[in-house]
């Protein structure tokens, strides 16, 4: 099939014939594109200007797809417009707001750095399409954006939140009916900077010190209405208080608080039943109200306790025990995958001991030793004991069938704990969605986020506003796909759809005309959803 396109370029139109075809072996559909000329008017009428001569050579290829895509969705909403209101007033930078999303596209894309910022934004389509000269991002025009940006007197981030809060209470008022909000971990490079401590993540981030980022989203598209910078070792319930008092202060009416399994304390839910929030979060499995609740579970199976959530059939039931709402919840498709991962794990480890019974070492400790490297994790589910014979130290073993459905009867199966008086469903629902913004700060640091290099707490402070404010835009891009998908459609996954627009680059030519080249059709319609016109 072949069309036309036309990409307007400020006041320039380009037109190029565009061909669709089906790449051997892959089968994909891809597309060539050739220069037509562009579009002049002639005596009040749009004519074709074909080209003077043949475009030879290219001169350079730019990143269009992913950054674009992003400064769209920023534009869309109106966030250039919200950043320049807050700032009006305090800064002789000009384009402000342009030049703080394009940073913040940075932070989403591949954060690099103040000293990298410049040479990124050069290799994007952004310079041309924003109108941003090409030295906007100097090392030292980035730190003095990040000065404007930190500033609390007046407290820019909280007047470009207001904005926010404003403009989604204009356009999703529905959306602030309920916040949610949780405590995401920014791994930290360096040594003086007073917010960065050691945190509950000091093991999985590689023993580095952390930052905590807290943020409040909105229930349904998760779109980020306030954040606080905090040490990585405070997460308390006099922080959490003083977050809602501050939400409180915007008029919200109802706040919930999503939060960790390492939350729960008799302590802290007494403290938080004073709180100006309600909760909602899981119980440890090691602890002994756990335990109690599924005692109390065994029925949960019942025809009377099942529920429909996304799809998947589910189970609950809810107890009150020490005056504490609890709801066990249980996902058999959940305890058949994990029964099935746990037999798998705990066969080969029986298989190898059988195998081993007459191995022999020099001494116990080197039988106790590989016993316990064998067995892990499932120690508690063997009985091995060492013997000394003629040839040396062997062992022998024995399967603990209870420890065994100890174990397993605990599979797919969650208990949560809440203050809230929200129906089962719904508690399960806003405590599964916590996982959206999880996983979105997660495809942030995987593309670079963290480590976060700061030597002060103020560029430390404009750090996480960036970042929050990237976050913003990849929500805004997932509540685009989900709106545009089709019924019965699966939504294409964030991480698929930024994969998706790296791919898409615009090439400039030296007469100074441009194209962008083998956009598949998958791509088109991506770009066609977020508002990125391809005429």
């Amino acid at each position: 099939m072949t069309f036309t396109r036309y990409i307007k370029n400020k006041d320039k139109v380009y037109v190029y014939s565009v061909r669709s075809y089906r790449e051997k072996g892959t089968g994909k559909v891809k597309q060539k594109t050739r220069y037509m000329g562009k579009e002049v008017m002639r005596d009040g009428k749009t004519i074709l200007l074909p080209p003077k001569h043949r475009r030879v050579g290219v001169k350079k290829i730019l990143s269009f797809g992913s950054p674009m895509a992003l400064y769209r969705l920023a534009d869309n909403f109106g966030l250039p417009r919200i950043i320049n209101e807050a700032v009006e007033g305090c800064t002789g930078i000009a384009d402000t707001g342009k030049k703080i999303i394009a940073l913040a596209i940075n932070k989403v894309l591949s954060n690099d750095g103040i000293e990298g910022m410049n040479q990124w934004f050069c290799s994007t389509s952004l310079p041309e399409h924003t109108g941003l000269p090409s030295d906007s991002f100097t090392p030292k025009k980035v730190r003095n954006i990040y000065a404007v940006l930190s500033s609390e007197n007046p407290d820019i981030i909280g007047m470009i939140e207001q904005g926010i809060l404003d403009q989604v209470r204009k356009t999703h008022p529905e959306e602030l009916s309920t916040l949610i909000y949780d405590l995401t971990d920014l791994t930290f490079y360096g040594t003086v900077n007073g917010l960065a401590k050691y945190g509950h993540a000091y093991q999985r981030n590689g023993n580095e010190k952390q930052i905590n980022l807290m943020l409040a989203v909105t229930k349904n598209r998760k779109l980020p209405i306030h954040h606080r910078i905090l040490p990585g070792n405070i997460v308390s319930v006099s922080t959490i208080r003083r977050f809602a008092s501050e939400l409180k202060s915007a008029k919200i009416k109802d706040i919930v608080a999503v939060l960790d399994r390492g939350f729960y304390s008799k302590q802290n839910m007494v403290e938080m039943e004073s709180a100006e929030c309600k909760v909602i979060g899981a119980l440890p499995s090691t602890l002994n109200i756990h335990k109690k609740v599924l005692d109390q579970s065994k029925d949960i199976e019942h025809p009377r306790h099942y529920l429909i959530y996304n799809n998947e059939v589910l189970f609950a039931m809810e107890h009150e025990i020490d005056g504490k709402r609890l709801i066990s919840y249980h996902s058999p498709t959940k305890h058949a995958r994990e029964l099935e991962h746990f037999y798998a794990s705990l066969d080969e480890r029986e298989q190898y001991l059988k195998g081993h019974k007459t191995t022999t070492h020099d001494s116990k400790e080197d039988v106790l030793e590989e016993l316990i490297e064998v067995c892990r994790p499932h120690q508690e589910c063997f009985r091995c004991t060492p013997k000394e014979t003629d040839s040396g130290w062997q062992s022998s073993y024995e399967l603990l069938h209870d420890a065994v459905q100890k174990q397993t009867w605990r599979m797919g199966k969650t208990v949560l704990f809440t203050t809230t008086s929200l129906p089962t469903k719904e508690i399960l629902q806003i405590y599964r969605e916590k996982d959206v913004v999880d996983k979105t700060f997660r495809l942030m640091k995987q593309r670079g986020l963290t480590p976060v290099n700061a030597s002060t707490e103020d560029t430390t402070k404009a750090n996480g506003a960036l970042a929050v404010l990237g976050y913003l835009l990849l929500a805004l891009l997932r509540s685009r796909l989900e709106e545009g998908k089709k019924t019965n459609e699966e939504m294409v996954s964030l991480e698929k759809t930024l994969a998706l627009l790296d791919d898409v680059k615009e090439v400039v030519y030296p007469d100074g005309s441009t194209t962008l080249v083998d956009i598949t059709k998958e791509q088109e319609e991506i770009l066609d959803k977020i508002g990125v016109v391809l005429k």
